[in-house]
């Protein structure tokens, strides 16, 4: 198993620059590398619950979504959001881990030319007819994408530690803003950085914690993951994300090695969640987020052998679906239409309510029966580990599969 210190050393020695001549520069000396390894000692050591009551009404208090209620002002003046002695320098600078901004992509005929595992993940984005995926092997390397879709600006984001792939409708004030990597971590997951007010940005919430533009929110925009086999197979029409970054990586290693199955997290994360110990650290689960706000969790592995499952999150009945037409990709929606709650079930390759007898896509359109024509509103949820989205969400309720 590799070290928390190994790989952070390993990600310096790639080269902090996005260029290649940068990327081919000298790598960390001795003192550097120490203070690597000190980093990653110091990051065994759990924080205090942030979201318990505070000790008085002075203090702030962390709300049910990882961040605190009201902004804080921190001795300089600078707004924030979350507790600032908990965010830590993840051991690279600012654009040390450099953002993809001029992203090359390819046509099917050319998807030969590239050595993506099968198996390996990708996160896929659709906007008005144009699909494109994005290989983890390859955004692993650079975490943010900062990518246009007929002038539609989008942020394809994924947080190699939290295992979170989300997709942004990437503008502020309805202007399109570029996003970085800022090299600081809250709860283990990636703080971005808007290249306009250089704020701080939660990658799990999308929400500015630190700077100027603190408690704005980004707004999620639906995306599908699954392994590559799958996507070629469903979308052979779409484009991929080629290695043509600008930047020298060898996109056939992985930095994080046997990271995503061991127990441990490479930082602090907020623990204080009755059911954080319910599930293993690492587990892959499906967030959803509905008015209230109120939160909920289902584990990916429990939806896909369900099929299709009808569950409440706080006041709103949710549809959690597994796709089998897109390697299983989870899909979320509101089940309600026309002021009735629908109940669902799988039905072959699609899904049928038990109300009318209607049969659906897993694009939430009714496409025969009674109700055919009808579209339920779509809910775009977080995928990732369960650490992450528990540490974000301790009041989160979860769905699993209960053996009887």
């Amino acid at each position: 198993m590799l070290s928390i210190a190994s790989i952070l050393a390993f990600l310096l020695l790639a080269g902090c620059g996005s260029s290649d001549e940068d990327a081919g520069g000298p790598g960390p000396t001795d003192e550097a590398t120490s203070s690597v390894t000190a980093t990653a000692a110091e990051a065994t050591i759990e924080p205090e619950p942030s979201s318990s009551p505070a000790a008085d009404s002075s203090e702030p208090v962390v709300g049910p979504d990882g961040l605190f209620d009201e902004p804080q002002l921190d001795d300089d003046g600078t707004p924030h959001l979350i507790p600032m002695e908990q965010i830590f320098n993840g051991g690279v600078p600012r654009d040390g881990i450099p953002s993809i901004d001029a992203p090359v992509f390819s046509a099917s005929d050319e998807w030969d030319t590239f050595d993506y595992r099968d198996d390996g993940l990708v996160i896929g984005v659709e906007v008005d007819g144009i699909r494109r995926a994005y290989p983890f092997q390859v955004i692993v390397w650079h975490e943010l994408v900062n990518d246009t879709f007929n002038g539609k600006p989008i942020l394809v984001s994924y947080c190699p530690l939290c295992g979170t792939a989300i997709a942004f409708e990437r503008e502020i004030n309805g202007s399109a803003v570029e996003f970085g990597v800022s090299g600081r971590l809250y709860n283990s997951d990636l703080l971005m950085y808007d290249r306009a007010s250089e704020s701080l940005w939660s990658q799990i919430t999308g929400t500015a914690v630190v700077g100027d533009e603190v408690g704005t929110r980004l707004t999620y925009y639906p995306s599908e993951v699954m392994t590559w086999a799958d996507w070629q197979a469903a979308y052979p029409d779409s484009e991929v994300l080629t290695t043509d970054t600008g930047a020298t990586r060898d996109y056939t290693r992985d930095p994080y090695g046997d990271y995503y199955v061991s127990d441990s997290t490479m930082f602090p994360v907020d623990r204080s969640s009755a059911i954080f110990d319910t599930l293993a650290t690492k587990i892959d689960v499906t967030g959803v987020e509905t008015p209230g706000p109120a939160y909920g969790a289902f584990v990916d592995a429990d939806v896909r052998e369900a099929g299709a499952v009808n569950e409440p999150v706080g006041d709103t009945p949710v549809l959690v679906a597994a796709d089998p037409g897109a390697g299983d990709n989870i899909v979320v929606f509101d089940r309600r239409h026309d002021g009735q709650t629908l109940t669902f079930e799988r039905n072959g390759d699609g899904l049928e309510d038990v109300e009318t007898g209607s049969t659906w896509g897993f694009d939430g359109l009714a496409t025969a029966g009674p109700l055919a024509g009808a579209q339920l509103e779509e809910i775009v949820p977080v995928k990732g580990f369960w650490f992450a989205w528990v540490a974000f969400h301790p009041e989160t309720t979860l769905w699993q599969l209960v053996d009887e």
